[in-house]
């Protein structure tokens, strides 16, 4: 592009004079397409705004409520186990008494063993005592039996 030495710099062919106007186009051409991209991206965004920031009132609102179930969950884990240390201590204490009881009853069932047994002499004892009672009635048994023939029972009325 040439310029004639004047100050006012106006084309002075028409060579030039195409030359801005094609300038002058494609300055337009540039600046309506960048105005076009402009508004695509501005309804793009308009759409993506109707779409995202729902998504991320809805993500919040989840991860608080999950916040929430984690805390409520830590909170119940905790009073498991202080639950669980006071059941250890009472089931602790519990067994403790639990077999003094049963070695008590363990010693009393030995003693009722011991018991049995000196009833289980005695009834022997008993038995044979009683056998040999029996025999000696039977030798008895003979002689008492002829003198009760002898005797003036029977012919009473």
């Amino acid at each position: 592009m040439q310029t004639s030495p004047n100050t006012n710099s106006v084309p002075t062919s028409a060579a030039d004079g195409q030359v801005i106007q094609q300038q002058v186009f494609l300055l337009e051409d540039t600046v309506m397409t960048m105005s076009l991209a402009v508004t695509t991206i501005s309804r793009s965004m308009t759409r993506w705004e109707k779409i995202v920031f729902p998504f991320m009132v809805g993500f919040l609102l989840l991860a608080a409520y999950g916040f929430f179930l984690i805390y409520n969950l830590t909170k119940d884990i905790h009073s498991m186990s202080n639950n669980m240390v006071q059941l250890t201590m009472t089931v602790d204490h519990n067994m403790t008494a639990l077999a003094q009881d049963v070695s008590g009853i363990h010693q009393q069932v030995q003693q009722l063993n011991q018991r049995l047994e000196h009833i289980d002499q005695n009834m022997s004892h008993i038995a044979i005592s009683t056998r040999r009672m029996s025999d000696d009635m039977s030798k008895v048994a003979k002689p008492i039996g002829t003198m009760n023939n002898m005797a003036p029972w029977p012919m009473m009325p």
